[in-house]
């Protein structure tokens, strides 16, 4: 369910054009020992804005087990599956966009699934600011994360949930990066992303790939800012 709190309402660098890598997912046997859930309000799924020339100011709570009809699905955009399809989806030309995202879990929903999917966020904006407050259950079984951020003119905030442990690839065009104090803590600087980006893993890098595993499947974040700051810090700063 989106709750509306206002009114009405491509950096050259790593990745041309705002490009989409696929996620991948993962599988699980390991139940779901916590839930995080709105009290009074119903979570979506699935859910896509498109807007144009007007700002938003917005909650979403989004529950990954939570099955839709295939008549209220969205259209799959160009080189989306079923298996890469988004949970949430943002566009907006001309207008800034503030948004607290929420990731519900339904614990009896979320054991009896045979996989654990990534939950697939994606956020662009042609001409605006962007600030993003992402929160997820601090619990090492909940459903992996990725974030694509894109934005071609204005400044990008995320704040990331205290558990997200995964990669952060920040393609900066013109504009700087900055770390929050606390998250500069959890973060292994892993190079350079083209020119003025950069590359992150936050928590413990050693203990999170699998001795063979050559992709990763957990949290992951990709910012594609062409001209703006890009600043990041955990959603409990």
């Amino acid at each position: 369910m989106i709750i509306p709190k206002g009114k009405n309402s491509e950096a050259q660098p790593a990745l041309a054009e705002c490009e989409e890598p696929p996620p991948n997912y993962e599988e699980s046997s390991t139940p779901i020992t916590e839930s995080v859930a709105p009290s009074n309000t119903k979570a979506s799924n699935y859910v896509t804005i498109q807007r144009y020339m007007n700002s938003m100011e917005e909650s979403f709570f989004i529950d990954p087990t939570l099955r839709l009809p295939p008549a209220l699905l969205p259209s799959l955009k160009a080189g989306e599956t079923e298996d890469t399809r988004r949970n949430l989806s943002i566009g907006m030309t001309m207008g800034s966009i503030d948004v607290d995202v929420t990731i519900v879990y339904n614990e009896a929903l979320s054991q009896s699934s045979e996989t654990k999917r990534r939950v697939i966020l994606v956020v662009k904006s042609t001409l605006g600011s962007i600030n993003i407050r992402l929160h997820a259950a601090d619990s090492p079984n909940r459903h992996p994360l990725y974030l694509h951020v894109c934005s071609k003119a204005g400044s990008t905030g995320l704040s990331l949930p205290r558990s997200f442990a995964g990669l952060i690839t920040i393609a900066a065009g013109i504009g700087a990066v900055e770390l929050s104090k606390h998250l500069s803590q959890f973060a292994t600087p892993l190079g350079d992303a083209g020119k003025g980006g950069r590359r992150y893993f936050i928590g413990d890098l050693l203990n999170s790939f699998n001795n063979n595993a050559n992709d990763w499947s957990g949290d992951e974040v990709l910012i594609e800012a062409s001209l703006g700051t890009v600043s990041l810090k955990r959603d409990d700063e």
